[in-house]
Order: structure tokens, then C-alpha cells, then sequence
């Protein structure tokens, strides 16, 4: 649910902060930054659904980890400088990818 919820208002804030000029600590173009905030968005929503419906399903769970993680790496990139919004998406990937590695997929059983 974090990871739903933290995409919609990311894309809400990208939204609403469109005109202002976006500065990246790698100086990453503009349209590249916004592209990826859409990106970030979708995989956000995809990895939880992967994540909800994969509960059963060790590889959903595995694979849904897997984009979070790759989101949240690619996200401190891409993402604008810290004092955005934005850069919470990346944070709560990282969060999202933490919680169902250690809290919510099943350890093995002895």
C-alpha cells in the first residue's frame, strides 16, 4: 500500500511542479527527469500489484523486490535534487524493498 500510495502523490507533485526548473546532482536533462518520474510511477504501481498477487507466489514476491530495488537505485539518479518531493519515491522503493525482504517473504522453514 506505501508503495500505491507514495506513487500517486509523487505524480501528483511531478504534476504540479512541471514548469518550475528541476536541477539533478548529475545534471540529468530535464525531459529525462520527467520521463523517469513516470517510469518510477508505473513501476511503483507494478511492483505492488506483483507484490499483492504474489503473495502465494515466492518469484511474484521475488520479482516485485527485485523492481523496487532497481527503482530505488535508479530513482537516486534520476530523480531531482533533495529538497523535491519527488526524491521520497526512491526512499519509499528502498523502504518497500527492505519490508518484503525481511518482513513479509517467509523465511524457510526448519
Amino acid at each position: 500500500m506505501l508503495s500505491f500510495v507514495m506513487a500517486v502523490i509523487g505524480l501528483v507533485n511531478q504534476i504540479q511542479i512541471a514548469d518550475r526548473i528541476q536541477i539533478n546532482i548529475f545534471t540529468i536533462s530535464e525531459q529525462a527527469m520527467d520521463i523517469f518520474g513516470y517510469i518510477i510511477t508505473i513501476g511503483m504501481i507494478i511492483a505492488g500489484i506483483l507484490y499483492l498477487c504474489g503473495k502465494k507466489s515466492r518469484k511474484k514476491s521475488v520479482c516485485a523486490v527485485i523492481l523496487w530495488a532497481l527503482l530505488a537505485f535508479s530513482g537516486f539518479f534520476m530523480e531531482p535534487v533533495y529538497d523535491s518531493f519527488l526524491f521520497l519515491r526512491p526512499i519509499t522503493c528502498t523502504i518497500c524493498s527492505i519490508l518484503a525482504l525481511f518482513v513479509f517473504i517467509p523465511k524457510k522453514q526448519h
